[in-house]
């Protein structure tokens, strides 16, 4: 599939979830906040695809790419560098869509920490998409946004 034909269908895909996800909430249903958590975590655990190298069998350009980064040709830092600090980055945004999707289910950790674990993952997650940005992270960065906003404007709470 072609990047504009694959980002199209994600889109597509991420929209129908969040409008199913925003349904089930506001409608008081159950199964509305474990949704909402499995899509936080999900979405944290999309982030570990910086971990697989690029290959023959990946699309071209792999998007997940950590040795692509304008840090690199920009401000002149190493590749070394960079890759370190985007696996911090990268390892703090899963663990914070992990925590913030325990809470939103009210799983695990109190459910109070889902809404300040959500924006500082959304934020951390923003600042990686931004230092290896590829036009197929458009989807990340949009997701993040709605998901920020929907935290800072506090339209729910578990």
């Amino acid at each position: 599939m072609k990047p504009a034909a694959s980002l199209l269908f994600w889109a597509v895909v991420v929209a129908v979830m969040g409008t199913i996800i925003w349904r089930q909430i506001d409608s008081g249903d159950a199964s509305g906040p474990w949704l909402l958590g499995a899509f936080l975590t999900a979405h944290g655990f999309v982030h570990l695809l910086f971990l697989i190298p690029e290959s023959e069998a990946t699309p071209t350009p792999w998007a997940f790419d950590m040795s692509r980064s304008w840090t690199i040709s920009g401000p002149g830092l190493s590749l070394g560098t960079v890759r370190s600090v985007g696996l911090v980055l990268m390892a703090l945004g899963v663990a914070g869509f992990v925590v913030s999707g325990l809470g939103a289910a009210g799983v695990a950790v109190p459910a109070s920490w889902w809404q300040a674990s959500l924006i500082g993952s959304a934020a951390v997650s923003s600042v990686m998409l931004a230092m290896f940005f590829n036009g197929q992270m458009i989807i990340g960065l949009a997701i993040n946004v709605v998901l920020a906003w929907m935290a800072l404007a506090d339209l729910w709470t578990p």
